[in-house]
């Protein structure tokens, strides 16, 4: 059973061996080396912030992964969806069960009526992933972020409300 908790200090180490593991650093949109000091401060930041929900996913006691919605838009009921799980956990369902969670819990808690997300193109096990849970490729970002000295297509992905209270 997967459960899912708002993100605390205590799993802030977690989630920089998570941020820096190869498996899930070369699918990052981001060229950053993450740290503890640097993540603490962020934390700090962003404790406050009613545009973000930041969570860990939890079966039993142990850490598989971690997630969010940021970029919440209360007026137009929509955010963005980021989530990267443990690759030993990877392949075994809980990706799809974690973000299923995720999507309830910002469908139900904050009434959006929309979830989106960006994925590289070569993101295929995610593409998959949340194809599966019901979300539509809405387009293509061409050329649209330098990863690891290559320019990279990013897919942009929606979920509606109504599509998600269908399955």
């Amino acid at each position: 059973m997967i459960e899912i908790k708002p993100l605390t200090e205590n799993e802030l180490s977690a989630r920089v061996e998570l941020l820096n593991n190869p498996e899930i650093s070369k699918f990052l949109n981001t060229h950053e080396i993450f740290n503890i000091e640097k993540t603490i401060n962020w934390f700090k930041e962003i404790k406050k912030d009613k545009s973000r929900f930041d969570c860990v996913f939890y079966v039993n006691t142990q850490i598989i992964g971690m997630g969010g919605l940021v970029k919440i838009n209360y007026i137009n009921k929509n955010a963005e969806l980021y989530m990267y799980l443990n690759p030993v956990f990877q392949g075994m369902g809980f990706g799809f069960k974690s973000a299923k969670k995720l999507c309830e819990y910002g469908f139900n808690k904050f009434n959006l009526e929309k979830i989106y997300l960006f994925t590289f193109n070569e993101n295929y096990r995610a593409n998959r992933l949340y194809e599966k849970l019901g979300f539509k490729l809405e387009g293509i970002l061409r050329q649209h972020t330098i990863k690891d000295g290559v320019l990279k297509d990013r897919n942009v992905y929606g979920l509606l409300k109504s599509e998600f209270a269908k399955q």
